[in-house]
């Protein structure tokens, strides 16, 4: 919005005098002042009653009120100047008599249009033991700038009115985040908050360790068995807080890898998923593999015969490269039943799902016993995954029932 130099307000009462008398309806009255103001807050701002046919208002009386702002100067005559209340639309009305004629009531309105104060420029991190600079941008009308820290950040000097240097507190916990505010002074004296407050988190540098969990699909829109698109996410029992966690690639569209339409007629080949732990501040990285077979509930199924998959259903998919060699299924592949073993007297919880993601089977156990089956009943043909937890580990195993 532009500035206005001139904001009409049109008469909104009509008033009835006798013959012969002059009235505020005959002259014809408008109010001109400021038709809007900005982030300068610039004040006060003065508003007129005129008229433009021309009649005299040397004998009229003027009764002003204000909303949006309060009254800096008002002589009585029909002048006024307000001070706005920053980001309000400032309201001026005023009742106009002349002689002792029908009073009438002219309005006019100044809208604030400005923006806040520009956002904070600095980065969304902060690495211990380094120093930064951050600022708010100088616009119309600024003076300085008031900051508020929080405690995992300290203040290390002051630059200008409108920049400091920051660096994280010493007892900072490493992944700890915090907000950082500010307020523009300016010339009128009046005070903006910043625009964007920055949130940030800590970090200090380090060669991040390799990530640990498992991956699940997430259908997120389309058919299961036209053209999907799947949401590829990570689930680590134990976050990587000093830094963050790319999950490459995080989308699956059916468009490039057809779900359970390969090349001739086969089942849909696995998909690499890269999953890596990266420490911003040192700039290194430590990454695993994932090999995922995409979910593939239409496969061998004649049309109109697929099992659906809802929308939003998570998907355990993945067979881990790097998984815990001493937890194994067995036979692979299977006539339907198959057994685990895994390290003596180990309580743990294992999950069973089919290539739709639906769980098909589970249990939890104190120890296992290797002539326990994992399946009460033999299972159908088809692709399952089996996830594993022990002492707070996730392991993912891929079985085939033939």
């Amino acid at each position: 919005m532009k500035n206005s130099s001139l904001l009409f307000a049109f008469l909104i009462l009509t008033a009835f005098g006798n013959l012969g008398k002059i009235s505020a309806q005959s002259c014809g009255l408008i109010i001109s002042g400021q038709g809007s103001y900005n982030v300068c807050c610039t004040g006060p701002i003065s508003y007129t009653v005129i008229s433009f046919a021309g009649c005299s208002l040397t004998n009229a009386s003027f009764d002003w009120s204000v909303s949006g702002g309060t009254i800096a100067f008002n002589s009585g005559t029909g002048m006024i100047s307000v001070n706005p209340s920053v980001g309000s639309t400032v309201t001026v009305t005023c009742k106009v008599t002349i002689g002792n004629g029908q009073p009438v009531t002219v309005i006019a309105q100044t809208v604030w249009y400005g923006s806040q104060t520009p956002p904070i420029s600095a980065p969304d991190y902060f690495c211990k033991n380094e120093i930064y600079t951050i600022c708010v941008p100088a616009t119309c009308g600024m003076t300085g700038v008031d900051w508020t820290l929080p405690p995992n950040l300290d203040l290390v000097s002051t630059v200008s009115p409108f920049c400091i240097r920051v660096m994280p507190s010493l007892n900072a916990p490493v992944g700890s985040s915090g907000v950082i505010t500010a307020q523009a002074i300016t010339t009128t004296g009046c005070t903006l908050s910043a625009s964007n407050p920055l949130s940030f988190k800590i970090y200090e540098a380090e060669t991040p360790p390799a990530p640990s969990g498992y991956i699940t699909l997430d259908l997120d829109s389309g058919d299961p068995c036209d053209d999907p698109v799947y949401v590829v996410n990570f689930h680590a029992p134990h976050p990587y807080r000093n830094g963050i966690t790319t999950v490459s690639p995080g989308i699956i569209l059916g468009g490039n890898h057809p779900i359970g339409h390969g090349h001739d007629g086969e089942p849909s080949e696995p998909i690499t998923i890269t999953v890596c732990n990266v420490n911003l501040c040192s700039g290194k990285k430590s990454c695993i593999t994932f090999e995922v077979d995409p979910p593939q509930p239409c496969f061998g199924k004649e049309e109109g015969q697929a099992d659906s998959v809802e929308l939003g259903t998570s998907i355990v998919a993945a067979v881990n490269f790097q998984d815990n060699e001493e937890i194994a299924v067995f036979p692979n592949p299977s006539d339907g039943r198959f057994y685990l073993t895994c390290p003596a007297n180990t309580a743990g919880e294992l999950t069973v799902f089919d290539s739709a993601g639906k769980q098909v089977a589970g249990r939890k156990f104190e120890s296992w016993d290797l002539s326990d089956s994992i399946s009460d009943t033999p299972l159908p043909r088809g692709v399952y995954f089996i996830r594993i937890l022990m002492a707070g580990e996730i392991s993912t195993k891929k079985l085939v029932v033939q």
